[in-house]
């Protein structure tokens, strides 16, 4: 990835496209997902609804390490530290889940 440090992100728009175009297509799948799961009967219908629900928590917690590996191509460690600290709070909340839920 080439990630020019001495111009704002917001003139790099070719990286900010594929961001934007990860988004788009993950909230079009989450919604695909989420009506297959309110319109499937039983197992694979709940399986749909789940698989939505996670494509709903994980994008934003790839786009926040997106952008945290630009900050730190760009050296701009502050960022990078609170986008790492984020995502660290976020998996271990995660772990917890699984672990208290059996």
């Amino acid at each position: 990835m080439s990630v020019r440090r001495d111009e704002p992100f917001e003139s790099q728009p070719r990286a900010n496209g594929s961001m934007a175009t990860m988004l788009h297509w993950a909230t079009a799948a989450a919604l695909t997902l989420g009506l297959l799961g309110s319109l499937l009967p039983g197992a694979p219908g709940r399986g749909m609804a789940w698989a939505s629900f996670g494509l709903v928590v994980a994008a934003p917690a790839v786009r926040v390490g997106w952008l945290a590996c630009r900050w730190v191509l760009r050296r701009d460690l502050a960022f990078a530290g609170l986008a790492f600290a984020l995502l660290s709070v976020v998996g271990v909340g995660g772990l917890l889940a699984v672990l208290v839920s059996g």
